[in-house]
């Protein structure tokens, strides 16, 4: 049995989800506009529990991940529900913004992912990374991270774990949002995640 990293947005599959993300998905969607966004992406959509979440609320999404037997499946619940607004493909982050260098979004969902960029890049460069998806976020930012304190098994994710800053989470995650030029950012909510809680920022641009 494959086991899941978010749970089934329509109910398959549940019981063995690894992380239960319904209460994120309630707080992203108390912050969406009254008419809800038009272009959505999703970066590291796993089984697109998120995007079809946000499917009634917005006109377009698009959810990337690396992660084919994932990918697989949100691919087939869009077909056997009939979610036609949603699009799935199998792509990192850079590969998408080099195809489609213009490309913007009026809202990005990037939870759980800049850690791993952190132990791809380092902290610096992955900052830059954070910063060029800020370049193609027209509205609003939703940012989540792995942290420093969590109750992990080290040696299987030394490739972030290792990468990441000591210090407070919070304001280590301050810090690096105050890079972002004319935002405004707050936390709005947070989940369990190995024992402490992954704290989930809401970044808009500063009128």
């Amino acid at each position: 049995m494959t086991k899941l990293y978010l749970e089934d947005f329509f109910g398959d599959d549940l019981s063995h989800a690894h992380r239960p993300t319904n209460n994120r998905l309630e707080t992203i969607l108390s912050h969406f506009p009254d008419g809800g966004f038009d272009r959505v992406l999703d970066i590291g959509c796993c089984s697109g529990f998120f995007c079809f979440g946000m499917a009634a609320h917005s006109r377009e999404i698009l959810g990337i991940d690396k992660q084919i037997i994932h990918l697989s499946m949100a691919q087939a619940s869009a077909k056997r529900h009939n979610v036609t607004n949603c699009q799935f493909r199998e792509q990192f982050v850079e590969d998408l913004f080099a195809q489609e260098p213009d490309r913007v979004w009026d809202a990005v969902v990037y939870m759980s992912v800049h850690h791993h960029m952190v132990g791809k890049y380092g902290w610096d460069e992955a900052a830059k990374w954070l910063r060029k998806i800020w370049d193609r976020t027209e509205s609003t930012l939703f940012f989540e991270m792995g942290q420093k304190n969590e109750s992990v098994n080290r040696s299987a994710r030394a490739h972030w774990w290792n990468a990441l800053p000591h210090g407070d989470p919070v304001a280590l995650h301050e810090r690096l949002l105050e890079r972002l030029p004319d935002a405004d950012f707050a936390i709005i909510g947070g989940s369990k995640v190995h024992s402490v809680t992954r704290h989930l920022w809401k970044v808009t641009r500063r009128k």
